[in-house]
């Protein structure tokens, strides 16, 4: 780090900016190359989260049925970890690109993967549960998003 005032850690080399930086001018080097840029500096802000779930299913009988949820941050704050809670027959057997934290008769619980926690405001993650074949999955119900349910 040149200039901009922040510090940066010897281990892992990342730049950790004050409280009232708004850039700062950085220089990487390797292989006997030697580059220098100034960065901007945005701070998270935090506030009032607004997302919107989504509940899309697919499959017929005799292949398995699958629901996508997707999760879609509609305000101005990224949302930093997120677990979702809802109620849907027991019975899924498998999950992507989130964890399933708990499951007692039908009313789940799963958060974000651990190397993905961020919804960045306009964006949106998904994820998707796999129940057996013959087992269609009616829509969720009574979902609550980070403690607070989504209407």
């Amino acid at each position: 780090m040149l200039s901009g005032g922040g510090t940066v850690a010897a281990a892992s080399g990342l730049y950790t900016a004050t409280t009232t930086s708004s850039s700062a001018k950085v220089r990487a080097a390797g292989g006997g190359n030697s580059e220098t840029a100034t960065v901007a500096i945005t701070p998270v802000t935090k506030g009032q989260v607004y997302v919107f779930v989504d509940y899309a299913q697919s499959g017929r009988r005799k292949t398995p049925f699958y629901g996508t949820f997707t999760i879609m941050n509609t305000g101005l704050v990224p949302v930093d970890g997120w677990v979702l809670q809802f109620t849907l027959l027991p019975g899924i057997v498998s999950i992507t690109n989130a964890t399933i934290v708990s499951d007692h008769r039908g009313r789940y619980t799963v958060k974000n993967p651990s190397n993905n926690p961020w919804v960045l405001p306009g964006g949106s993650v998904s994820f998707v549960v796999r129940r057996l074949p013959a087992r269609n999955l009616p829509f969720p119900s009574k979902l609550i998003f980070n403690g607070v349910p989504v209407v």
